[in-house]
């Protein structure tokens, strides 16, 4: 994008003409607002809130456990508490791009108790209703132990860099193998990070 710019050029010794500043003005309006111009700042302060609306960056974690079998299961509307959401983007557990660019998400679950023997963790990112990440990450084991199958407090983490275009909707989803059950932790253990960063 391009800086904002004056229409008219005013110099010293002539006439105001009130539509020409006018419209001078309308293009620093324009320029600031209309999101097609780039403004060079040196520094800034701010002594009110913040919104990125092209910039997202959302931090969310997981409140109350919910349990996840054989089938994947995205966490309800309910179950995401935001910690920052800048541009008002994450809802209902979808994150809904503003912009074309590069996106960054990170998935932590924590596990809280288990079912059975499950052997795996899924995570799924789901993008406009197809599967675009369908990973079983290494499971995070109290003392490094890798051979009791999955336990209570282990995790399951996994960071993933998409290319979205402005509007696609995307939704984490997890599964456990093995048709046993497993339940994640309600806490800031449990969490869901999605940056722009291109």
């Amino acid at each position: 994008m391009t800086a904002p710019t004056y229409t008219y050029a005013l110099t010293n010794g002539n006439v105001a003409n009130a539509t020409e500043v006018t419209q001078n003005f309308t293009d620093i309006l324009n320029g600031v607002t209309d999101g097609t111009k780039d403004l060079a700042i040196n520094s800034m302060v701010m002594n009110g809130s913040y919104k990125a609306t092209l910039q997202p960056y959302v931090n969310a974690y997981i409140t109350g456990t919910f349990n996840v079998g054989g089938t994947k299961i995205g966490a309800s509307s309910t179950t995401f508490v935001e910690v920052t959401d800048t541009a008002g983007n994450f809802s209902a557990s979808t994150f809904t791009a503003p912009s074309a660019g590069r996106y960054m998400v990170s998935q932590i679950f924590n596990v809280a108790t288990v079912s059975g023997v499950p052997t795996a963790i899924e995570i799924l990112l789901y993008v406009n209703s197809a599967v675009v990440q369908n990973r079983f990450p290494r499971i995070a084991k109290v003392l490094n132990s890798f051979t009791t199958g999955i336990a209570a407090n282990d995790s399951a983490n996994a960071t993933t860099v998409l290319n979205l275009a402005a509007n696609d909707s995307m939704t984490v989803y997890v599964a456990v193998t093995a048709g046993t059950s497993v339940s994640f932790d309600g806490s800031q253990y449990s969490t869901l990070t999605i940056a722009k960063i291109a």
